[in-house]
């Protein structure tokens, strides 16, 4: 294997902690566009990951006095607030945990929550059909 490519795998997979990787940045992205796609598609058009598209939307729609549906898109910014507090909270009492890092524990526990709902599942309620 040529230098170069040894010195891409060595940054891709470097030794920095896990949450910074590079490898891991692209999973998470990946994983936030899916997750943005099925939402935006099966949940009555609202986001789900950036939060971004719910605040244009919401004043969109406010901007049109179109109240009663830009409302809608105030819950998932709540949710969002109240997940970044729950993490926070988290971040701050299990900080130095020797057995798991606390970044571990909110990540099995979004595994848990996604394999106990079957709607959140890759094709819950006919999301590739949605897309298509």
């Amino acid at each position: 294997m040529s230098s170069h490519k040894q010195t891409w795998i060595k940054h891709l997979l470097s030794e920095k902690q896990m949450s910074e990787a590079f490898v891991n940045s692209v999973f998470l992205a990946l994983s936030g566009g899916f997750q943005d796609a099925y939402t935006y598609n099966t949940r009555d058009e609202v986001f789900s990951n950036a939060q971004t598209g719910n605040v244009v939307l919401m004043s969109q729609h406010f901007m049109n006095r179109e109240w009663q549906i830009g409302l809608r898109y105030l819950f998932p910014l709540l949710a969002f607030v109240f997940g970044v507090f729950v993490a926070e909270n988290v971040q701050n009492r299990f900080k130095y945990a020797k057995k798991m890092q606390w970044r571990q524990g909110i990540l099995l526990a979004e595994i848990g929550k996604l394999t106990a709902y079957p709607e959140t599942r890759i094709g819950g309620f006919g999301f590739f059909s949605k897309c298509l």
